[in-house]
C-alpha cells in the first residue's frame, strides 16, 4: 500500500515529461515553417517513413503516421510517395 502513491507520482511525471516533449516536437517541427496555416503535413524527423500533421488552432502535433507500404515521406512534395532511391531515415 505504501507503493500507491509513488506509483501515482511516477505516473503523473512521465505523462507529464511526455506531454512537454510533443509540445517541444511541436515547436520544433510546426512553428519553423514559413507562414501560418491552420494545419499543415511535416516529415518524422528520425523516420521517413512516416510524418506527423501540425494543427495550429489546437497547438497540437498529430502523429507520428505511417505511410503506405512501398511509400516514403517527400519533404519536396509534402506527401508519401514512392521513393526512387532507398529511404535514409533524417536525423
Amino acid at each position: 500500500m505504501r507503493f500507491i502513491p509513488v506509483f501515482l507520482a511516477l505516473v503523473f511525471l512521465l505523462v507529464n515529461v511526455a506531454s512537454a516533449y510533443r509540445h517541444d516536437m511541436f515547436y520544433k517541427l510546426c512553428l519553423k515553417k514559413v507562414g501560418f496555416k491552420p494545419t499543415f503535413f511535416v516529415g518524422n524527423p528520425g523516420n521517413c517513413y512516416s510524418f506527423y500533421r501540425c494543427d495550429y488552432s489546437n497547438q497540437k502535433l498529430i502523429g507520428p503516421t505511417n505511410c503506405a507500404p512501398g511509400t516514403v515521406w517527400s519533404p519536396n512534395k509534402m506527401l508519401c510517395d514512392y521513393a526512387s532511391e532507398p529511404c535514409r531515415h533524417h536525423k
